[in-house]
């Protein structure tokens, strides 16, 4: 198994998206962004890894995670205010 991990999943059910609907977004096949979510690629384009992020208002590093490490829940409120 790999040490990097797509996050594909999360990030899209972030958004409230489902495959067929984030599929229509970047121009690709439902089933494609299913064996992505799903580990069943290898590879990925980088040109369709830029329309995904673009798509899921994300930096295209922020669709990789490590595996064996819980993710981060993105912060989409923005900072907290500091107490004095």
């Amino acid at each position: 198994m790999s040490p990097v991990y797509l996050r594909l999943k999360e990030l899209r059910e972030a958004k409230g998206l489902t495959q067929v609907a984030l599929a229509g977004l970047v121009g690709c096949r439902g089933a494609t962004i299913n064996d992505l979510e799903n580990h069943k690629s290898r590879r990925i384009d980088l040109d369709l890894l830029g329309r995904l992020a673009r798509a899921l208002s994300v930096e295209p590093g922020e669709l990789f995670g490590e595996a064996g490490r819980t993710p981060a829940r993105s912060n989409t409120r923005g900072p907290k205010p500091q107490r004095h």
